[in-house]
């Protein structure tokens, strides 16, 4: 793996100490929407932006601009800048040949030596696409970004790094099931020719699961199956449970209906609402952070107040554990 250092404009990061301040939970990974000399030109000026590496389609090169103990801003979440690792593709949402084979192997090494360094496990749930985070308040949702989107590959990624989806075969209702295929859409109804779960005018990750991450089976009827979605039943076409295949987790839901948010802030708004016959796979626990910058330099405090990560649609959410119970833990 090749490597350099451009440093990024000091006033496009945040000086911290992590782990020491934060744990590093997440890996983010992002495509650039723009050339490599674009994008390093971009984290050199006044933009407000930046990430840890960026790399560069051609070669391969990892280029470090922000040194991975400080908090580079790439999410779009305050919180998720704070938690997670930033990594950007010189590649393009909408052209699948920009992922090149090289810089995925640069991809794959790099990721590896991040997860080792500060004890991240290589899974969905920690290895997440820009297009994966949430917004911290429901107006923002949709502004989020898509990217890296349906051409990247996490299924070559998590086997390259030793980490592949293991499916147990036949959906169960009520229990976990994991997506096994690259993308796959999710519709309205159990039947061809159905509607899309939202409007084609929306953007593709409000109708959308990919590879490796975890929702719960609802109902089945033929070859599909249905999933909670976005507070919804969303079918998927499952013939010969080739897109999701029963899996672990533990399936988590409510006494009563419950506020989700996009960051564990104590001031946090709800991004949604959870009802009681929803079910959801917990993910990581997370505690609360408040955190703010201060002139440049990271304040942080974890409470003890505790929340699971989960995939509410093609975004992850948090809720607090306390509201929470399981139907079933495996």
């Amino acid at each position: 793996m090749k490597t350099n250092q451009i440093p990024a404009k000091r006033s496009n990061y945040t000086r911290a100490d992590r782990p020491e301040q934060v744990p590093v939970t997440h890996i983010v990974i992002h495509s650039t929407e723009l050339s490599y000399p674009e994008t390093v030109q971009r984290f050199q000026e006044a933009h407000d932006v930046s990430a840890h590496y960026v790399l560069r389609q051609s070669d391969g090169l990892v280029t470090q601009m922000v040194a991975p103990h400080n908090v580079a801003w790439h999410a779009g979440n305050w919180e998720l800048n704070c938690r997670a690792v930033g990594i950007e593709q010189e590649a393009y949402v909408g052209e699948p040949e920009s992922f090149t084979k090289t810089m995925l192997r640069s991809l794959t090494t790099l990721v590896s030596q991040l997860s080792t360094q500060f004890n991240v496990p290589l899974d969905r749930d920690h290895l997440l696409g820009h297009d994966n985070l949430c917004a911290m308040t429901a107006s923002g949702q949709l502004a989020m970004h898509q990217d890296p989107g349906r051409y990247f590959d996490w299924r070559q990624l998590l086997t390259d790094l030793g980490a592949s989806v293991e499916g147990r075969g036949v959906p169960v209702v009520g229990e976990p099931v994991v997506v096994c295929v690259m993308v796959a859409d999710l519709y309205q109804s159990p039947e061809q020719g159905a509607k899309l779960l939202t409007d084609e005018t929306l953007p593709g990750w409000t109708h959308q699961v990919s590879y490796g991450q975890r929702f719960v089976c609802a109902d089945k009827k033929g070859d599909w199956v249905a999933i909670w979605y976005s507070g919804k039943l969303a079918w998927c076409h499952n013939p010969e449970y080739d897109v999701l295949q029963a899996c672990e987790g533990d399936v988590f839901t409510l006494g009563a209906p419950t506020a989700i948010y996009g960051t564990t802030a104590p001031d946090a708004d709800s991004i949604a609402r959870l009802n009681t016959a929803e079910q959801y796979v917990a993910g990581p626990t997370l505690h609360q952070l408040v955190s703010v910058d201060d002139n440049g330099q990271l304040r942080a405090t974890l409470n003890t107040k505790a929340y699971y990560q989960f995939f509410y649609n093609h975004r992850i959410a948090f809720v607090p554990i306390d509201t929470v119970h399981f139907e079933k833990k495996v």
